[in-house]
């Protein structure tokens, strides 16, 4: 048996690895509420979703990744391991970077920018997303949010590192963190 994409997917339909054996300590409830998440995602409508937001509020409306956790805080740990990901590779190369990683952080800009603006105002950004001329969907993030927040994606990436700077991680917190992404690469060798 094996686990398909990280337990589930989404594309119109929606498929969940379910085993005799749980040998990744997901939680099947998680990856359901995030697949059923993605496919609400779809029919509320954007002419175009970037990956790193489409996952990330994903993540962010199933209350963590595989499991319920804290996001905010465990984005912070990534960040004091040395882990982050600067937001406009996390944009242009989502899914060739470390899973774990990529997801809860993109959940967590989700939950920055919510915090910030407010939901309606973030929803009303994300919606209004259009295809990049360049290709980039970095290019597409940085023009919804200059019409929207009057910033850029860099500019944006700056602020939110900063916040997750600023924010205490308990030692337990970083070392769960660290464990938690060693072990999701040693099952995936498996």
């Amino acid at each position: 048996p094996r686990v398909l994409g990280h337990g589930g997917f989404a594309g119109g339909e929606l498929y969940i690895s379910y085993l005799d054996r749980n040998y990744a300590g997901d939680s099947l409830e998680s990856v359901l509420h995030h697949e059923m998440i993605h496919e609400l995602d779809r029919r509320a409508g954007g002419e175009f979703r970037p990956t790193m937001l489409v996952e990330g509020l994903a993540v962010y409306h199933s209350g963590g990744h595989f499991k319920k956790e804290p996001i905010y805080p465990r984005a912070a740990a990534l960040l004091h391991l040395g882990w982050y990901i600067p937001l406009t590779t996390l944009a242009e190369g989502f899914y060739f970077q470390q899973h774990e990683i990529t997801y809860l952080q993109a959940a967590a800009l989700v939950e920055y920018m919510v915090e910030r603006w407010g939901y309606e105002a973030f929803d009303a950004f994300y919606r209004d997303i259009t295809p990049p001329v360049d290709g980039k969907h970095g290019t597409a993030i940085t023009e919804s949010l200059e019409k929207h927040f009057g910033l850029t994606l860099a500019e944006l990436d700056s602020q939110f590192f900063v916040s997750l700077e600023d924010y205490h991680v308990p030692s337990d917190m970083a070392d769960d963190m660290r464990i938690t992404v060693e072990f999701f690469d040693a099952v995936r060798r498996y």
